[in-house]
């Protein structure tokens, strides 16, 4: 869907033919298509539980896909191409879930289809004609982008055309730009219909849902998350570095929207609930010699490291029993001898160059959870303690 032929083995570069699949993109890999998903219920044993539910997942160019009723009965499959009702006309697309997948997917979505009372139906398993004409306007479509960002820059249009996708019919085209911005966008319409021949529709998107648009690798080395299966868009914000103890480097933490990458709530969950069954690193510890106070915590080897303000840019590591001791005899008013911190270790070496060892103070696990779990909402900001001046370094 959408690879412009590459995979058609008709396509020639010079006199070249160019080697694919032959599906002319309608085939099951990820290199065409977004937001696979496999079907793990065989046809032939689940058969009368895919004629009870008669809804089927459609799948379209990139990552839009939608649900549609079957009320005719075709015994429809995955992989087959369909022509559905559009808006107007009829659309052409390929059957992507079939049968009680399609009600988890359709739960998930938080789709109830009793209550889906305009539902569009599937019309008829595609005839070759529609075939060949669905093809025709797919090639077509580099065409229309080119068209769409000319028009977008005569009119000085604050707006980025990411991409564009012609209805199976040919009557319409639906353009996704990208804007920080409302736009008015009728003067661009009216131009790009008139030039196109065809109904023109304007969607604005976000800067993640155009990376997932657009699909790439992110620097793990795989395909977008966005892209190949997440469709539900949290927010993320700093407090989810912060509690990885993650360097905050912004290069790092984004990812190729731009904004931070989703990957970075996968783990919050047990960074939470780790925090909680550790000592807490908002308590200083007194010693004999002075005061420490935390800088990092390593939930894995279950151990926290302090800096000491009697020889400030030392750094000593206590496990989880012994910092639990420490604080019950702070608690009873005694203070025990503190560890040896004259010399500083390869631990407390490597603390000293990390940039951001110093440079944030955290939150409580319960804000930070509280935040996390509103994450679907526009999240507040919330208040940070002063950033603790950064000690200088005789090493730098």
């Amino acid at each position: 869907m959408g690879c412009d032929g590459a995979c058609d083995a008709r396509v020639k570069i010079g006199n070249t033919p160019v080697a694919g699949c032959g599906s002319s993109g309608r085939c099951g890999t990820s290199t065409c298509n977004k937001l696979n998903t496999y079907d793990w219920f065989p046809a032939e044993i689940f058969e009368d539980r895919r004629k009870a539910f008669p809804w089927v997942e459609v799948r379209f160019k990139n990552t839009r896909k939608d649900f549609f009723l079957n009320t005719v009965g075709f015994r429809l499959r995955q992989g087959e191409v369909v022509c559905v009702e559009g808006a107007p006309g009829f659309d052409v697309g390929v059957v992507s879930l079939t049968g009680p997948l399609v009600r988890l997917q359709m739960n998930k979505l938080n789709l109830d289809p009793e209550k889906m009372v305009e539902a569009r139906k599937i019309l008829r398993p595609a005839r070759q004609s529609d075939v060949d004409r669905w093809q025709n306007i797919i090639r077509q479509e580099t065409e229309f982008l080119k068209k769409a960002r000319e028009i977008a820059s005569e009119l000085a249009l604050d707006i980025k055309v990411s991409d564009v996708e012609a209805q199976g019919d040919g009557t319409k085209v639906i353009v996704y730009f990208f804007s920080e911005e409302r736009i008015d966008f009728r003067e661009m319409v009216k131009k790009l219909a008139h030039s196109l021949k065809m109904r023109v529709e304007m969607r604005q998107i976000g800067a993640r849902q155009e990376a997932g648009l657009m699909g790439g690798l992110g620097s793990c080395g795989r395909e977008l998350c966005c892209a190949t299966w997440l469709r539900d868009f949290r927010t993320v914000t700093t407090s989810a570095v912060r509690y990885q103890f993650l360097s905050i480097n912004s290069q790092k933490l984004a990812g190729q929207c731009g904004k931070l990458k989703c990957c970075l709530n996968y783990e919050l969950d047990m960074y939470l609930e780790a925090f909680q069954e550790m000592p807490s690193y908002k308590t200083a510890l007194h010693f004999e010699q002075g005061k420490a106070v935390a800088v990092k915590v390593d939930i894995f080897k279950r151990q926290i490291t302090y800096e000491s303000l009697w020889q400030p840019g030392h750094f000593f590591t206590l496990d989880e029993a012994l910092i639990l001791s420490v604080m019950e005899a702070n608690k009873r008013g005694e203070k025990p001898a503190a560890p040896d911190v004259s010399a500083p270790s390869v631990v407390q070496r490597t603390l000293q160059n990390m940039e951001d060892s110093l440079d944030f103070v955290l939150e409580s696990p319960a804000e930070l959870n509280a935040e996390h779990s509103q994450s679907n909402q526009n999240s507040k900001k919330h208040r940070h303690g002063k950033k603790p001046k950064r000690k200088s370094n005789p090493n730098e």
